[in-house]
């Protein structure tokens, strides 16, 4: 028999979105830690490493998967909300990830800004500073495209860390908000995930949290889409 001089064709890599939607349907995600194995001796991983081999922070998270914001965000969403909506949060989030690659900066950072208004939603009953309010303001000039000046963000800072220095969770907020450039800038954003952990239990805060940046991702792909399929029908 005569053997072919054509290769077998090489299976195509699966993408970061298409690896973490694999762990998910093979129930191999987990909480509370990076990577480890199962009863079955699988490789499991949490929310974020399960989207590549060696991503064990997200600083290691490339932005052509996601921007750092989210990166910093999703071990949080993975790890403290409650049990039993977790579930179907990370299939909604894998879900989200398969499509999220069509949006550009200004969508991701009206996502960014829609998550921050509902952290600091959850936050104001319990700021007497009254502190909230003013970053809310600020938040919402970024989600319409306004800009904010730099005094803006450090007179926010100012107030908002104030408010936010007896907070015992303030160093795990800080690192959360970390995803955001420029001290002026995210340093507001870190006292608002502090006041929201010492105002409510965490479970209940992060659940909210999670489904207000899902939400808000979920929207702009919705808009991303409608957008192409108008622009196909006017070709």
């Amino acid at each position: 028999m005569r053997r072919s001089n054509m290769s077998e064709p090489t299976k195509q890599a699966m993408t970061p979105a298409e690896r973490l939607n694999q762990y998910i349907a093979e129930d191999r995600i987990i909480r509370g830690t990076w990577t480890g194995r199962d009863i079955m001796g699988r490789e499991t991983a949490c929310l974020l490493a399960a989207f590549a081999e060696g991503m064990d922070s997200p600083e290691k998270c490339p932005a052509t998967i996601m921007p750092p914001w989210l990166a910093y965000l999703t071990p949080s969403f993975d790890d403290h909300g409650s049990i039993e909506k977790w579930p179907n949060m990370i299939r909604r989030y894998g879900a989200l990830a398969l499509k999220w690659h069509r949006l550009g900066d200004d969508a991701w950072n009206r996502c960014l800004a829609k998550t921050m208004i509902a952290v600091l939603e959850i936050a104001r009953p319990y700021d007497r500073s009254r502190s909230c309010e003013l970053v809310i303001e600020l938040w919402k000039r970024e989600y319409n495209g306004n800009f904010v000046q730099q005094s803006d963000w450090e007179e926010a800072a100012h107030a908002a860390w104030a408010a936010a220095r007896s907070a015992e969770v303030a160093r795990a907020a800080a690192r959360s908000a970390k995803a955001a450039e420029g001290a002026a800038a995210w340093a507001p954003r870190a006292a608002a995930w502090a006041a929201a952990w010492a105002a409510r239990s965490a479970a209940a805060a992060w659940d909210e949290i999670t489904n207000a940046c899902l939400d808000a991702i979920e929207d702009e792909i919705s808009k991303s889409q409608a957008e192409t399929a108008m622009d196909e029908a006017t070709e």
